[in-house]
């Protein structure tokens, strides 16, 4: 987060060895619009002057960063504006878009794995390794271990377990499959002294109201401006039937019931609502990394079936967000950045509107023209399935 209106703005270059040698600080900012993620990707655009040491800089592949987040340039415009001049206009996304340039080779299976242990291996098998890959006969690692990423940053076995399978898929899609829910969030992060990019796996922090170190946002006190609460079901499915390999009254089945969880005991009766899963692709036979075939046990390819049922139920959950706009400069009772920040679960009360709940925040919004302003989003996928369904309504 940048949390100033007077921002460095530092470029590094990416394309070439040496990984991450700082080019110089950007000049003449005009505006910005800089979003920070407690999970997955986020975006940047940069509005600055047009000359000659900004030209050689922010190029197509290079990487902003200020205090700790970095973002990769992907697209450059120059225009004329009649009061500034000739300006340019720069932006991208944060640099865990470059897991979008991976996939899962082969098939993956996590079979009640821990899920540090599934993030560091989607990272450190199809980002980091330096072995030849056997299906493309290339060397996918980032740069090589020498140089660009740290490969040990997410170690431990940590968090819940996950049980699934899955076949050449996107690996920064995977990567927020395998968060989706679970209350832990993953960035690529960059360490400007180290020159090297390295995972994180991070769980929220609980801040809320009945924590010990409790933080309440309130228009009382004016920490909070203004807010905008939304919650619909039209979406919601509560039920899955979810239908794996074989044919006709042989194909296996699970069946996943989340509406008491989803909506509740009184109003599972009216509100449940199912949905078919085709997961035909979730097969027990499999070839394992060196070639061997194996089979999994019925418990194992039903624990499969259930959590694809679990990720869909959770897709089609009920789409809740709050948006609040907050204090964040001169006097305040709770410090963004300092007191609290992105994954922490604060609670948030807003009396003209009448909302009070607790929430994680996992998005903040900066912009920088004439003025200073930050919003902060609490509350979406990727918010685990209780911190979702325990908000009320004040």
């Amino acid at each position: 987060m940048l949390l100033t209106e007077t921002p460095d703005l530092y470029v590094y270059q990416l394309k070439q060895k040496p990984y991450f040698e700082l080019l110089g600080i950007v000049e003449g900012v005009k505006s910005i619009a800089w979003d920070t993620t407690f999970s997955g990707t986020s975006s940047f655009k940069l509005w600055v002057i047009h000359n000659d040491m900004n030209v050689s800089m922010l190029k197509q592949g290079n990487v902003v960063e200020s205090n700790g987040d970095a973002f990769l340039i992907q697209k450059v415009e120059v225009d004329r504006d009649e009061d500034s001049g000739v300006l340019m206009c720069v932006s991208g996304k944060s640099i865990d878009v470059l897991m979008s340039q991976r996939i899962v080779t082969g098939t993956y299976i996590a079979d009640n794995k821990y899920l540090s242990e599934v993030v560091h291996e989607l990272f450190y098998n199809n980002f980091v390794a330096t072995g030849n890959d056997s299906l493309l006969g290339k060397w996918r690692n980032f740069g090589g271990m020498a140089g660009g990423v740290m490969s040990s940053s997410v170690s431990g076995k940590y968090g819940p377990k996950l049980s699934f399978q899955t076949s050449y898929s996107n690996v920064l899609g995977q990567l927020d499959k395998v968060v989706d829910g679970t209350g832990y969030g993953w960035k690529l992060k960059f360490s400007a002294s180290g020159k090297k990019m390295y995972m994180t796996l991070n769980a929220v922090v609980d801040k809320s109201k009945s924590s010990s170190s409790p933080i309440v946002l309130s228009t009382d006190f004016e920490d909070v401006l203004s807010s905008e609460y939304s919650n619909n079901y039209s979406d919601l499915k509560t039920i899955a039937y979810v239908f794996g390999e074989g044919e006709g009254s042989a194909r296996k089945y699970v069946v996943v019931d989340l509406s008491d969880k989803l909506v509740g005991t009184d109003g599972r009766d009216t509100m449940m609502s199912e949905m078919y899963v085709d997961a035909r692709d979730l097969q027990s036979t499999y070839k394992d990394s060196t070639g061997t075939e194996k089979t999994m046990s019925s418990e194992q390819y039903d624990s499969l079936l259930l959590d694809r049922g679990t990720k869909k139920l959770l897709e089609n959950a009920v789409t809740e967000s709050f948006t609040v706009d907050i204090r964040a400069l001169g006097s305040m009772q709770f410090k963004l950045g300092e007191d609290y920040t992105l994954g922490d679960k604060v609670t948030i009360v807003d009396r003209e509107i009448g909302v009070s709940m607790d929430a994680v925040l996992v998005k903040v919004e900066e912009s920088l023209s004439d003025k200073y302003e930050v919003k902060c989003s609490f509350g979406d996928s990727k918010v685990s399935l209780v911190d979702k369904i325990a908000r009320k309504l004040s």
